[in-house]
């Protein structure tokens, strides 16, 4: 085992999301997750990634959604002893999910795994380095 390998870990979820509709109708949703991490350097909270599905249900049916993997890597802190210094944790961890489905505006059930990743659906910000973290916000065309 290579040093850096003492250090170094990656973490990777996947979530495979079934969705039941036990009504006599069609019924469209739109199925949105969150994978959260906790940041190694600060502790708080992170998106590692999140996604919408929208998803069609027969009558008396179940539909399954698998979401894009969620990847982090952690790197604890350590002695470089090429540097000759500490080095400071970087990365994150993975630390739970979170599913919700909504019929139009209308939010029909939800699933958060710990049950305390429910408050942080809308206040953790996505991880750095991530995709979403890295995206141009869109400016409108004059």
């Amino acid at each position: 085992m290579a040093p850096k390998d003492r250090w170094t870990r990656t973490h990777i979820r996947k979530l495979h999301i079934t969705v039941t509709n036990d009504s006599a109708e069609v019924v469209e949703l739109k199925v949105k997750h969150v994978i959260f991490g906790r940041d190694m350097l600060t502790h708080g909270i992170v998106k590692v990634t999140s996604g919408e599905n929208p998803v069609e249900v027969k009558p008396h049916s179940t539909a399954t959604i698998d979401t894009a993997e969620g990847k982090c890597t952690e790197s604890d802190q350590h002695f470089d002893a090429k540097a000759k210094k500490m080095t400071e944790s970087s990365g994150a961890t993975i630390a739970g999910s979170g599913v919700q489905a909504l019929q139009g505006d209308k939010l029909v059930a939800e699933w958060y795994e710990p049950d305390t990743m429910k408050e942080q659906w809308t206040k953790a910000q996505p991880m750095i380095g991530s995709k979403e973290a890295t995206a141009k916000p869109k400016t409108p065309k004059k």
